[in-house]
């Protein structure tokens, strides 16, 4: 229990992640093998720039006064309206990823 994987996703951009291990268990044999318990916010976009980057793409996305703001948009792919929620995160979405991983 405790043990720590650190993840280095993009070289580039510099996303760490940290992966705990908080139980080891028996597993029922229709048991989920990974499950994701908690969250720190939405993934960021692919190539956004590090974590720099991201926080001012989420400032310009949501501040329609902001230079390269619809560019910036459209580069998501937002719709008119839209906002950038970077607490937003559905746990849903990864447990679903790693369902399909480990069938």
């Amino acid at each position: 229990m405790g043990s720590k994987l650190t993840y280095e996703y993009d070289f580039g951009d510099r996303w760490i992640h940290e992966i705990v291990v908080e139980a080891i268990g028996d597993i029922e044999p229709d048991a989920p093998r990974a499950v994701c318990t908690t969250r720190r916010g939405m993934a960021p976009a692919e190539d956004s720039g590090g974590s720099w980057g991201w926080e001012h793409l989420v400032e310009t996305v949501n501040d329609p006064t902001a230079d390269k703001h619809e560019d910036i948009r459209d580069w998501l792919g937002l719709e008119p309206g839209e906002r950038v929620d970077p607490k937003a995160f559905d746990l849903n979405v990864p447990n679903g990823r790693l369902r399909r991983l480990f069938r």
